[in-house]
């Protein structure tokens, strides 16, 4: 049994198979009494690292939902992000002040290095539509397998990268790098001290997108000799960026809608400052009234006019260029959209 974090570890079986247990205990920043959270929906915990994981055939994990509003509350759907993660819940009716148990068992497969999978819910609570839960960790498997691929996590373009990845290997084993192939990435992998342990520092490529390095590795002191794996990982935006921005719908007599659009930072750790963010639309119906550069958000304040007797959707792109103080830059477009609705007029005598 290991405990961490308010966490433990329980190894054990069923049907044949090793499962690996996460029950929680007395986390005083998730504590399940309803009485501390106001009237709402809650999941508890919402994120859990589980750490490293060795060739676990099946995680289990349990959280647990509180509805401490009056009213009664529905879970209506479930999400899991991926099809390795069966979900079972205890109910999905909540009377106010009950409990729901929500159990996931994941079973990741050939899923190795920096995995994270996540569960959302959809409700009919008003203020709470959706609930998430997270589980991250690292996966390994007890020994290298030719051509695994393992994920070593996700970055920002150009992002700074020093991080110490364990890699499988035979109980016994210690390993060497014979090669190295970098595909996309001028990363470098180093060995450490341990050779149990190799390191990758560096930065992340500028282009988004998934990025490789091919590692060949010789085994010492241990039953296998050569293995040749596949690091894997991934740049992303340094900003959450929206599919879309409604700014909603008008009728005929009120030619213009507004909305303020706010874009987060995924990066909010980065020191790098945005230097400027410039901001141009494909068509001139949609304008940008004021904007504010945050380093931890992007806020637009958008304005859509509308030309008289024009009914229908509108639509156009809305263009982002940002320059950082590092000199790095970054662009991305967002289609934007409005509705123009016909008024009704309704005779009142027709009701009578």
């Amino acid at each position: 049994m290991i405990s961490k974090q308010g966490l433990t570890l329980l190894f054990g079986s069923r049907g044949g198979r090793s499962v690996l247990f996460i029950c929680f205990f007395a986390l005083s920043a998730c504590d399940s009494r309803p009485e501390k959270y106001p009237a709402g929906v809650y999941v508890t915990p919402q994120n859990i690292d589980i750490g490293e994981v060795v060739d676990s055939k099946e995680i289990v994990v349990e959280f647990e939902i509180v509805n401490t509003s009056s009213q009664v509350v529905h879970i209506l759907q479930v999400f899991p992000s991926c099809r390795c993660t069966k979900v079972e819940l205890s109910r999905n009716e909540l009377e106010p002040m009950q409990k729901s148990t929500l159990v996931l068992s994941l079973s990741p497969g050939k899923q190795f290095g920096k995995q994270k999978f996540t569960v959302a819910m959809r409700t009919d609570f008003p203020s709470f539509p959706i609930l998430s839960v997270q589980i991250e960790g690292w996966f390994r498997p007890k020994r290298i397998e030719q051509g695994i691929e393992l994920q070593v996590g996700s970055f920002w373009p150009g992002a700074k990268v020093d991080i110490v990845l364990p890699i499988p290997i035979g109980h016994r084993g210690e390993i060497s790098i014979a090669g190295v192939t970098r595909r996309n990435c001028t990363l470098d992998v180093v060995q450490t001290s341990s050779l149990k342990n190799i390191q990758i520092v560096g930065n992340a490529p500028e282009m988004l997108g998934k990025f490789l390095i091919d590692l060949d590795l010789v085994g010492k002191n241990g039953d296998w000799e050569s293995a040749s794996i596949v690091l894997a990982g991934n740049v992303i935006s340094r900003w959450q960026v929206p599919p879309a921005i409604y700014l909603g719908f008008s009728e005929s007599s009120a030619c213009r809608v507004a909305k303020t659009a706010v874009i987060p930072r995924n990066a909010v750790a980065s020191t790098v400052d945005v230097a400027s963010v410039d901001v141009a639309f494909d068509d001139d119906w949609v304008s940008l009234e004021a904007s504010a550069n945050e380093h931890k958000q992007l806020t637009f304040k958008l304005a859509g006019d509308f030309t008289a007797g024009v009914r229908g959707t509108l639509s156009t792109l809305m263009r982002i260029k940002i320059a950082y103080a590092d000199g790095d830059r970054e662009e991305f477009a967002v289609p934007v959209f409005a509705k123009h609705i016909e008024e009704i007029e309704v005779d009142s005598n027709a009701w009578r």
